[in-house]
């Protein structure tokens, strides 16, 4: 397979150096050879795998005839296996046959009849037998390749094997590629966003330069499409600004898993730069009773939200801190509306969504249904300004009931009551706000079309009185008021209406962890002595608050269409801002709920109360968890993401997503722990028992186990394949320990620091290779 695909490559104008290849059929008596194998494996089935490899290599040996071949002296060669079998669709013997490297021109025919005869060896056999492979069938064909002496040397995985699947990984290291793969030399690892074309590393040194990276992604992408692999595995190495193809060969690892789209358009005004916990969980919650009540509004039939509940619990999500659309849930509900194919490419347009994907597979919904939520939504739809006046009717009955209620001396349980009955009051009926945009998106971009004159967003955008400019002018009044001769205790009442009013309004209002004019009434002060202090600027951004409305097409086919968009746009803005002041008594409860916790010595600080999750800090109310250590890992993790840059867009398999990055080095540390961690690299977690391993050559049972050594080889198979999992403190996600670990669908960690010394025989140890987290549950001393 190497050399085909080499050959392949070569014919499309890849840089791949000199190599001629020798067949299995020219190296070999083939036609006798076949018939003594047939005999030689009819004898040994009751023979150990030592002594089957043995007496294959015996036969084989009998039989290789290695032609003469004329090189030049002065060149060193690689010499490479190129089994028939290997990194094809079905089989990969990752790391089993052997390369050669820096063979001198005399030498290289000694080393071809070493790659024929690594055919035969023990872990190839075993690996045969696991997968049913007929041995009869496997062929060894060699390569001699020109020596490539790299400056860099390393793999390109074209998609991240933990489940990104639009970063592509890079390792790389100083010198030849074998020192990488063997984890004999330093490494660096890049991770590469080809969708946004940003990267970070992990490692001591940045080694590749801009162009060389972006030349390396051009090169992937342009041999997935010679061979048509989605996803493919590419050795290099890199001379100057040259960079030579070694080999390629298909991602075997990925599974036919769903996979997903994170889309940061539009939700990234929101929520931008990192977000915390508790914020995260309450827009989940948001998102999920918004979409519901939708759901609820034009299906009217509880068991299909029922069955779709699944979809709307996963509308938004966070990577690595960072908050998302799960846009093709939103696809996914946006077909169920009448029209909706033609609605998408609007609403994509409307939320700046840049990468206009296939939509996915509309939900299976009978004709009747589909009929019936048509009807439904035009309904709606015809009525939403009314229904938008009436939702706001309903925020100001809510909005009183909690001024009257909350008070930060409530009990934690009180607070919770609080919390669930705004939660149901407002979150289950806010659902209409969407049909409002849908309705302000369709209009403005009907009236668009409909323009003669381009100034269509010229018109509606000059609203009078819009609901966001509010804020900003009663803050010129005030500011004003400041300047006046008023009495400390006057200025402090409307001080006072004003935060009751606006007080919520700031940037990054979403996030529970903002600061805001109401947490934080300092803040206000700042702000007004910033306006106060310039009185020619405090009239220059008066006189702009100040504009007539526009006035809208006279036309009245053009001004129809324009009124209604103002109306969408106008009822927006007002739900807008009464979703910010929802956050903010969110924002409040669960303020006073992280007092209580301080007082009752649970968190060090109220701010600690934003690195957990709403389900967690209800649950902890009534259990005596460590909410110090909880949180003091979060904010240990939290501000390893602020390192990591944020991608606009993220495609992965569903179990892919969370990934943390190890851009940070760790202190040595020698001394007793609870946690440890690595580079993840294989997925799955799974409890058990550790069995530290100083040579491979003295275990002999490792079933069950949780491996831990300092590295390992390719032969390790054997102990792999009975394992529960494996950690090593060397190693890089392209290491044998974290190919043959993904091959056996087993969790595997490596580069853990000092875990051989850590981690004691008899630990029981949780390990998670999706996260590289390894929880020490129980010293073998305590048992």
């Amino acid at each position: 397979m190497k050399s085909k695909n080499l050959e392949i490559m070569k014919k499309n104008g890849i840089n791949v150096p000199k190599f001629f290849v020798l067949k299995w059929e020219e190296l070999i008596d083939y036609n006798t050879f076949s018939a003594e194998l047939s005999k030689c494996i009819s004898q040994w089935k009751k023979d150990t795998l030592s002594k089957q490899s043995d007496c294959l290599n015996i036969l084989l040996d009998r039989f290789i005839r290695v032609p003469e071949i004329i090189l030049e002296k002065n060149i060193e060669y690689a010499v490479r296996s190129s089994c028939n079998m290997e990194d094809g669709e079905e089989y990969s013997f990752a790391g089993m046959f052997d390369t050669y490297l820096n063979v001198e021109a005399g030498d290289v025919s000694l080393r071809i009849k070493d790659c024929l005869k690594a055919l035969y060896c023990k872990s190839a056999l075993e690996y045969s037998i696991l997968n049913h492979i007929d041995i009869a069938q496997m062929k060894m064909d060699v390569i001699v390749q020109e020596m490539v002496e790299g400056d860099f040397s390393g793999i390109l995985f074209t998609s991240n094997p933990q489940g990104i699947l639009n970063e592509a990984v890079i390792t790389v290291g100083k010198g030849l590629g074998d020192a990488v793969v063997s984890d004999k030399i330093q490494t660096v690892t890049y991770y590469y966003n080809v969708s946004d074309k940003k990267y970070y590393y992990d490692g001591m040194e940045d080694l590749l330069s801009m162009d060389i990276l972006d030349n390396l992604i051009s090169i992937g992408e342009n041999i997935k499409k010679i061979f048509d692999y989605p996803y493919a595995d590419i050795e290099f190495s890199v001379i100057g600004n040259e960079i030579y193809i070694l080999q390629a060969r298909k991602i075997t690892s990925f599974t036919e898993e769903e996979t997903e789209v994170y889309d940061n358009s539009n939700i990234v005004e929101s929520y931008p730069g990192i977000t915390l916990p508790l914020s995260e969980s309450f827009a989940r919650a948001a998102y999920t009773g918004v979409f519901s009540g939708l759901a609820r509004r034009i299906w009217k039939k509880e068991e299909l939200i029922e069955q779709f509940s699944s979809l709307f619990e996963n509308m938004v999500g966070s990577v690595n801190g960072a908050m998302y659309y799960k846009i093709d849930n939103w696809y996914t509900l946006l077909q169920c509306v009448p029209f909706g194919k033609k609605i998408i490419p609007i609403w994509q347009e409307m939320l700046g969504v840049k990468d206009r994907k296939e939509l996915p597979e509309r939900m299976k919904l009978s004709h009747l249904i589909r009929i019936k939520t048509y009807f439904n939504f035009a309904y709606e739809f015809f009525w939403v300004q009314k229904s938008m006046k009436k939702l706001n009717e309903h925020y100001e009955e809510v909005n009183r009931y909690f001024k009257k209620t909350f008070r930060e001396d409530l009990t934690n349980e009180q607070l919770k009551e609080l919390y669930r009955n705004v939660e149901e009051e407002l979150l289950a009926v806010w659902d209409i706000t969407l049909i409002n945009d849908l309705y302000a998106f369709l209009f403005t971009a009907m009236a668009k079309k409909m323009d003669k004159s381009g100034r269509v967003y010229e018109r509606i955008s000059g609203i009078k009185d819009i609901e966001s400019m509010k804020p900003v002018r009663e803050l010129i009044q005030l500011a004003e008021f400041r300047l006046q001769n008023v009495s400390e205790e006057e200025y402090i009442v409307r001080k006072n209406a004003y935060i009751d009013h606006y007080g919520d309004r700031t940037v990054e209002e979403l996030k529970m962890e903002s600061r805001t004019f109401r947490t934080n009434p300092e803040l206000l002060d700042q702000k007004i002595e910033e306006y106060a202090s310039d009185s020619l600027k405090l009239q220059e951004m008066k006189q702009k608050m100040m504009h007539k409305e526009n006035e809208l097409n006279g036309n009245m086919k053009e001004g129809f269409f324009e009124r209604r968009a103002v109306a969408g746009i106008r009822n927006r803005e007002i739900s807008r801002l009464n979703r910010t002041r929802i956050y903010g008594m969110v924002r409040s409860i669960f303020q006073a709920v992280g007092k209580n916790f301080v007082l009752q010595n649970r968190l060090e600080s109220v701010e600690d109360i934003y690195y957990l999750k709403i389900e967690e800090i209800f649950d902890e109310m009534n259990t005596h968890r460590d909410l110090r250590k909880i949180t003091k890992e979060r904010k240990k993790e939290y501000e390893n993401f602020k390192s990591m840059p944020i991608y606009n867009r993220i495609v992965a398999t569903k179990t892919g997503l969370q990934k943390l990055n190890h851009f940070e080095k760790k202190q040595k540390q020698i001394f007793q722990t609870e946690f440890l961690s690595g580079v993840p690299c294989s997925f799955g977690k799974v409890t058990g028992s550790v069995s530290v391993i100083e040579s491979a050559k003295e275990i002999k049972n490792t079933k069950n186990k949780i491996l831990v050594a300092r590295m390992t080889d390719p032969g390790w198979v054997f102990l792999l394949a009975s394992a529960k999992g494996i950690v090593t403190e060397k190693g890089s996600l392209l290491s044998h320990t974290a190919i043959i670990a993904r091959e056996l669908r087993i969790p595997s960690i490596v580069a853990v620091e000092n875990a051989t010394e850590l981690l004691k025989n008899g630990d029981i140890v949780e390990m998670d290779g999706s996260t590289g987290d390894i929880h020490i549950l129980q010293r073998k001393c305590e048992k």
